[in-house]
């Protein structure tokens, strides 16, 4: 596949996964965190960081989307792909780490796909930078 159709791609999976995971705790944070995280969201004030936290992911799919469309921006939306997806990941370990008791199998299932993703990101800006230096 060509270099130009996998930063696309990978910006544009990694944007509607993303989206469809702010949403799960951002737009009904009162019913769909304790069902999907087996944690209750107790008081207004969690609400509002749910749906803070929800308007910084989609703010920042946006622009891996309008990247993947536009050259210019496509190598720094990876890298911010990539680091998002690092920073997430280092979190939840240290999290797993120094905190006590486990986590749902499906945070631990979001760990391997951000290690996962993170890995494929910072291989495929590799190829970019190689290929936009011989040619």
């Amino acid at each position: 596949m060509h270099l130009k159709r996998l930063n696309q791609a990978l910006l544009i999976v990694s944007s509607a996964i993303l989206t469809v995971i702010a949403l799960t705790f951002g737009a009904d944070p009162v019913s769909l965190v304790p069902t999907l995280y087996h944690t209750p969201v107790a008081d207004i004030n969690a609400i509002h960081i749910y749906r803070s936290v929800m308007g910084l992911i989609l703010g920042v799919v946006a622009f891996w989307l309008y990247a993947a469309f536009n050259s210019q921006f496509t190598l720094a939306a990876l890298y911010s792909l990539g680091l998002a997806m690092l920073g997430l990941s280092l979190s939840r370990i240290f999290s797993l780490l120094v905190d006590t008791g486990k986590p749902t199998t499906l945070l631990l299932v979001y760990l391997l796909a951000e290690l996962g993703t993170a890995l494929v990101v910072f291989l495929l800006i590799r190829q970019n930078r190689k290929h936009a230096s011989t040619g």
